[in-house]
């Protein structure tokens, strides 16, 4: 029988259901290595759900599958950290099969955007992977800070997933203006990538909780990533920069306020 592409979106998000829900209920000493299968795994059920297979680019087959990667890894270290009972399990796994649903919709649009050149529902699909990209980067964040490993291992491993997310996020970009036209600044990627390194480098010495060191960090990417789109659209105008200006000090102000300073 020949599955619809709805159907396979509903397969696909029962099969990761599955494969989630088992990483939560086998032996501690077994959950990282069946994670890193369950990873594989993804990689084929979103290649096979999407018809990436047929895809003729290579990077276009990577791209799509750095934000269900990342979610899937940053929710799954967080749930780790949880004392979960069997139905908190199924709960937990409902629900990350439920976002993925709402991701391979969004990939399938942008797929669509690439292969066909319209974009008639991109601004919705850009939206919603903005708001699944934060998540994913404040999960991951959480995730990284609750193994408590030192500074420059926080740097390195922050670096690789704000490039890959940065990366990410310009390629959501560049299908609305054109790849052709919008050519990949690779400027624009490490920098913004050193500087999350130099913050989280920082964040590790500040005085506050785990949850706040994440939150802060999410925060500071979001402003990057916003101030990085209206460049790439020409659209970085004075009223623009001061707005965002205002919320990097109010980022910073809280930052510093809501720390546990001791004398």
């Amino acid at each position: 029988m020949k599955l619809s592409k709805r159907g396979k979106f509903l397969l696909g998000s029962g099969i990761l259901f599955v494969l989630f829900w088992l990483n939560l209920i086998v032996p501690f000493e077994y959950r990282y290595i069946f994670m890193f299968g369950v990873t594989l795994i993804l990689v084929l059920v979103y290649w096979w759900v999407l018809g990436a297979w047929k895809s003729t680019k290579v990077m276009t087959r990577v791209f799509l599958l750095i934000l269900p990667l990342f979610f899937f890894l940053g929710f799954l270290m967080f749930a780790f950290l949880l004392p979960l009972r069997w139905w908190m399990k199924i709960g937990m796994a409902l629900f990350f099969a439920a976002v993925n649903y709402v991701i391979v919709l969004v990939e399938n649009v942008f797929l669509y955007a690439v292969e066909k050149k319209t974009v008639p529902l991109y601004r919705a699909a850009y939206t919603v992977s903005l708001i699944l990209l934060l998540l994913s980067s404040f999960l991951l964040f959480d995730g990284l800070f609750s193994y408590r490993a030192l500074f420059w291992v926080n740097g390195l491993v922050v670096f690789a997933v704000s490039f890959l997310l940065f990366w990410y996020h310009w390629w959501t970009v560049s299908i609305e203006l054109g790849t052709e036209s919008f050519k990949l600044n690779k400027t624009a990627i490490w920098v913004p990538s050193l500087l999350m390194l130099e913050l989280v480098v920082v964040i590790s010495f500040w005085p506050m909780s785990l949850f706040l060191r994440s939150f802060y960090l999410t925060a500071v990417f979001y402003v990057i990533v916003g101030v990085l789109r209206m460049d790439w659209k020409e659209r970085l105008f004075k009223k623009v920069k001061i707005e965002y200006l205002w919320v990097g000090l109010g980022i910073l102000m809280s930052l510093v306020l809501m720390s546990r300073w001791r004398g």
